[in-house]
């Protein structure tokens, strides 16, 4: 159990967009490959979707963003309830052989989940509810199995039924004492609180059974498109038309017994709003196993999830937003204009996407090209922009991003980066062949610029205004111009290496180019000279941003299945790997106004953020010239249950702190800090904070600083 369990914690540590932790985080693409199997809102923001494998996820924010959550376990998890509040909730389950039960328990809104089961085993459980508070609760599941607690799941305990089939569904719909539970040919009815049972039928097998207003009207939707109504407590039940033979997983009347919705199988969604007299199909054309559907406060918004999908609607099912779409193109270029919310990048086949809220969402928008789009920039505001690509494509934006034109360049070669250094009106353009151009009436008209050379040039940067800038290329190519491209002057660079990216951070004089296999070169004299910097890699390096501080600065890049984000504190004296979510290459990074909150996006649609500088600090060296010193930094055991012993070396005198942080990046226990002489040190960690408190299961972060430079290292804790 402890290495499936180290597995599970592995896999969604990283699964989804906005998880908020720190380093690099993932926006998109949203890949969901998980099956859902019941989903409860405990409001309109607040949300819990479990099933196959373990899998519990948490939105806070309407179902945009799902975050896992650490459920210890890898069997299946059928039913999830929230009875009161948003931080006590159970879900229930079996494992996967279907032969043993499980009983979870949070009461911390899901951050961790503590095993209920009774011993020695329990039947597998389908379904549980909480229908007063979060003490008194049922579960039913394989062979009639009913079990109750009465002290919020500290025991749970069997009570009898008068059938040994399955029971799938459990409702008490305002009291401890009436409730009913649907399952394979089966409805029962209890008026004592589950001590006894009476069989109401059994002709029907159902899946779901809901009672939304009151003991007396209820309704329950199951197998070959089933949906049945009792208006009597069950004494009738009625089956209603539902126009469909799928199979019906779940049903959901969120206010009353008027309008509801009931979700399965092939794409199956369909809402009646007068009692179920007569039921619609919402939803046509598509495959997806729809097993659950939730609508919490009122019949406009509401959720459909089932095998690797999560759909939302916020118009009483007229039209729903499915959540497992989201674009793949390759993506080359990001550009946040001043702010951290309105962003934009762009890509192949005229692809350009747009947040208005830091990259929670990203909207496609519709570019009138199919163009591959390699460079975009918003010089002033988030509503004038500019993109460039191929076939000499320059597009332009008045109105942020609603419409987009594309402007007469006078060129078919392709352009590679466009730059308005000051305003929107006086930009530069370069690409294939040489090619360079110019404009000062905000992209009416083009002039093209003698650069005197015909390799490709790959990117441009005009520091701190519109004459003096630099461009470079393929083969070493660098250029210079100090009149705002009347004249370009090429520039030694030294190996004829293609080079990617310019930056002169915050004047003309200081500036740093990096290119193919690992180049990093770097110019205190306006580009007289470059020399080379150890970047520590070979990967192809494809964009250097310095955000506004003469010291700190990132590179991208990365070749086939493999990225690199590199970060410099001195200037690009050392160079340190980031810890990225994604394994595809990066192109392109932009922070739009500090080196904390950045953005770096790259092949198959990947966007990744950060809100705290890349990190706690720097993964351990992947290759030599990282980190300078010869500190090290061990652990052992790691997995570790009790207790790890983390070993370090310091070479010299130095200044330490040894912190354990959590995956969202709070310090949880600082281990050793202060000056210390050179040596090996041994320090013992028992997985408890320093207030002796005892931690989840879960990955955690030790971090070793050693005179200012940071050496990070992974620890997984099995409980």
């Amino acid at each position: 159990m402890k290495h499936l369990q180290f597995i599970l914690i592995a896999a969604v540590l990283f699964l989804l967009p906005g998880v908020g932790h720190g380093g690099w985080f993932w926006q998109n693409p949203w890949n969901i490959h998980a099956s859902f199997l019941s989903v409860q809102f405990i409001n309109d923001n607040t949300g819990y979707a479990v099933g196959a494998y373990g899998i519990i996820w948490k939105t806070t924010n309407g179902g945009t963003n799902w975050v896992p959550q650490n459920s210890g376990t890898s069997n299946y998890l059928y039913s999830v309830q929230f009875p009161e509040n948003p931080t006590t909730g159970y879900t229930v389950g079996s494992d996967q052989g279907w032969n043993i039960g499980i009983i979870l328990k949070t009461t911390n809104g899901g951050s961790s989940w503590v095993d209920q089961t009774p011993l020695p085993r329990i039947d597998p459980l389908y379904s549980v509810c909480f229908p007063v508070d979060a003490f008194t609760g049922y579960a039913v599941g394989n062979l009639g199995a009913n079990m109750k607690t009465t002290n919020g799941g500290v025991t749970w305990y069997y009570q009898n039924t008068p059938i040994r089939a399955a029971l799938w569904s459990v409702c008490f719909p305002s009291d401890i004492e009436t409730g009913y539970a649907a399952g394979y040919l089966a409805l029962i009815k209890t008026t004592t609180g589950g001590q006894t049972w009476d069989t109401l039928s059994t002709a029907f097998s159902a899946s779901s059974i809901l009672f939304p207003a009151g003991i007396d009207t209820g309704f329950a939707s199951g197998e070959y498109g089933l949906i049945i109504k009792t208006t009597d407590g069950g004494s009738l039940w009625v089956r209603q038309p539902s126009g469909i033979g799928n199979h019906l997983h779940g049903i959901c009347f969120p206010l009353d017994a008027q309008t509801g919705f009931a979700a399965g199988n092939d794409g199956s969604i369909i809402k009646t709003t007068n009692g179920g007299q007569t039921w619609g199909r919402l939803i046509t054309h598509t495959n997806y196993h729809f097993n659950c559907t939730h609508f919490p406060s009122n019949p406009n918004t509401g959720y459909a999830l089932g095998q690797d999908v999560i759909w939302k609607t916020t118009d009483e099912g007229t039209n729903w937003i499915n959540f497992t779409k989201s674009v793949t193109s390759n993506l080359y270029s990001v550009y946040f204009p001043r702010n951290f919310q309105t962003g934009f990048a762009v890509g192949d086949t005229g692809t350009i996407l747009k947040t208005s809220d830091g990259g929670t969402t990203w909207t496609l928008q519709a570019s009138g090209t199919i163009q591959n789009l390699r460079s975009v920039q918003f010089p002033e505001n988030p509503d004038t922009g500019f993109a460039a690509g191929t076939q000499g494509t320059i597009l332009r934006t008045i109105d942020g991003g609603i419409v987009w034109s594309g402007l007469n360049t006078g060129t078919a070669h392709h352009l590679s980066a466009v730059q308005f250094p000051i305003n929107a009106l006086t930009g530069y353009a370069a690409g294939d062949s040489g090619t360079i151009l110019k404009t000062t009436d905000g992209g009416n008209h083009w002039i093209t610029q003698a650069s005197g050379v015909v390799n490709t040039l790959t990117a441009l940067h005009f520091p701190v205004n519109a004459d003096t800038g630099y461009i470079v290329g393929s083969r070493g190519t660098i250029l210079k111009t100090i009149n705002g491209g009347a004249s370009w002057n090429p520039q030694t660079s030294g190996p004829p290496r293609t080079l990617n990216s310019v930056c002169f951070p915050s004047d003309t004089r200081t500036g740093y180019i990096v290119g193919d296999s690992g180049l990093t070169i770097k110019t205190s004299d306006g580009g007289l000279s470059w020399l080379p910097q150890l970047s520590g890699t070979s990967y192809d390096l494809r964009q250097i941003y310095f955000p506004g501080v003469a010291d700190t600065g990132y590179v991208v890049g990365g070749t086939w299945n493999n990225n690199v984000i590199l970060k410099t504190f001195n200037g690009g004296i050392n160079w340190y790997y980031e810890s990225s979510t994604c394994s595809e290459p990066l192109r392109s990074i932009h922070f739009p106004i500090d080196d904390q909150t950045g953005y770096a996006v790259g092949i198959g649609g990947r966007i990744i953020k950060t809100t705290d500088g890349g990190g706690l600090g720097v993964e351990e060296n992947r290759e030599k010239g990282l980190n300078p010193g010869n500190a090290t930094l061990q652990i052992r055991p790691n997995p570790f249950s009790d207790i790890t012993q983390i070993n370090y070396h310091l070479p010299e005198q130095s200044f330490v702190k040894l912190t354990i942080y959590n995956a969202e990046g709070q310090a949880l226990n600082r281990l050793a800090t202060g000056s210390k002489q050179a040596g090996n040190y041994k320090v013992i960690w028992d997985g408890k904070t320093s207030e002796g408190k005892p931690i989840p299961s879960g990955i955690y972060i030790v971090s070793l600083v050693v005179n200012g430079h940071p050496r990070i290292k992974r620890v997984a804790l099995i409980r």
